[in-house]
């Protein structure tokens, strides 16, 4: 399966390192009631990211630098709501913690959010943020980190698995997702 290659970026004139890698969506895990309810699924490569299908939701999420950009589309005829305060993301390093929307101001990270509400047979657009991801340098401002460090710790993360687990409610049923995404070709390049 193909992957999505994420970049660290150069800010322009400083010299600071940036890290290459791939993050490969490999499996995404559901309950045994999840599949009863909502059949078999599909999961896909496309150039936009990586799309996962049943019968409640189609799932596009694309990695983006200590992010993730998710279109859930709903495919049922009842209003579904993504529960914020139930989704977490665990790291390859096994440290898991809770998601922020990306329209989450810096100082409200981390703090309780009520679900999004997806109507019938539309679809949104989301941005998740692991808030173990998400610095405040003292003095203000707020930076989100990549998912591997561009430094000599980054090689401890070939070949690991990083989660984002995604709970989504339909009339009162509580339907989650793990998306597993493996880390591959992880390369560090000092700064110039």
């Amino acid at each position: 399966m193909p992957s999505v290659l994420v970049a660290g970026l150069i800010a322009s004139g400083c010299a600071i390192p940036s890290v290459t890698y791939n993050m490969s969506l490999k499996e995404v895990q559901r309950p045994a009631d999840v599949a009863k309810r909502w059949g078999d699924f599909t999961l896909q490569t496309s150039p936009d990211g990586f799309t996962y299908q049943d019968n409640l939701v189609q799932l596009l999420v694309v990695p983006v630098k200590g992010s993730f950009v998710l279109t859930v589309s709903n495919k049922t005829s009842y209003s579904m709501q993504f529960l914020w305060d139930q989704a977490s993301y665990v790291g390859p390093d096994g440290i898991s913690s809770m998601v922020s929307s990306g329209e989450t101001r810096c100082i409200q990270m981390g703090q309780s959010r009520p679900p999004e509400t997806i109507p019938a047979n539309a679809r949104a657009i989301l941005t998740v943020i692991p808030s173990s991801l998400v610095y405040t340098p003292y003095g203000g401002g707020c930076t989100v980190r990549d998912f591997v460090p561009p430094d000599s710790t980054a090689a401890r993360f070939e070949r690991k698995d990083a989660r984002l687990i995604l709970p989504l409610r339909v009339q009162d049923n509580v339907n989650e997702y793990t998306l597993v995404f493996r880390m591959t070709s992880i390369a560090v390049k000092s700064g110039s």
